[in-house]
C-alpha cells in the first residue's frame, strides 16, 4: 500500500529511552508473521526513531529534535526517488516511546495534539522531579 488514498503515510515517532540507540529503538517496531521471518516496520505507516542523548531530555533541545525529524523525513522522502510513492503525512502522527521516550510521547502529544493520531507512553514519567531517583 503507498497511502495514496489517505494523502500520506501517518508516522510512528518512537522515542527512545537512556542509553538505547536510534537504530535500536527502530528495530524494536517489527514483528513475524506465521511462517516467514521478520518484518520491520508496518505496511502503511513511516517508522522515525530519532536519537537525543542525555537522561532527560526530550524536553527542549530534545523536544526540537523530535519536531524537526518529522519535516526532515518528509523532505527526505520527496526528494529520494525510492519513496516518492511513500508520500508523509505530518498531520497525523502517532507517539511512542519507553522511559525517558514514554515521558518525550507524552510531551509531543500534549504540545502538537492538533496532529496526535494517540499516545503509546510505556513506563514514561510525567514530572521529572517525581522520577524514582533522577534528581
Amino acid at each position: 500500500a503507498k497511502c495514496d488514498d489517505q494523502g500520506g503515510c501517518p508516522v510512528l515517532l518512537s522515542l527512545s529511552g537512556v542509553g538505547v540507540k536510534a537504530n535500536d529503538q527502530a528495530d524494536a517496531h517489527k514483528y513475524r508473521p506465521s511462517g516467514s521471518d521478520f518484518v520491520f516496520g508496518y505496511p502503511n505507516a513511516w517508522v522515525l526513531a530519532p536519537e537525543r542523548e542525555g537522561a532527560h531530555n526530550w524536553e527542549g533541545t530534545g523536544f526540537q529534535t523530535a519536531v524537526r525529524s518529522v519535516g526532515a523525513l518528509k523532505q527526505m522522502a520527496m526528494a529520494t526517488r525510492t519513496f516518492r510513492d511513500f508520500r508523509v503525512d505530518c498531520m497525523r502522527v502517532l507517539y511512542a516511546g519507553h522511559s525517558r521516550g514514554g515521558h518525550g510521547a507524552w510531551m509531543m502529544a500534549m504540545h502538537h495534539a492538533d496532529v496526535g493520531l494517540g499516545v503509546a507512553a510505556l513506563s514514561g514519567w510525567w514530572k521529572r522531579e517525581m522520577y524514582a531517583d533522577a534528581n
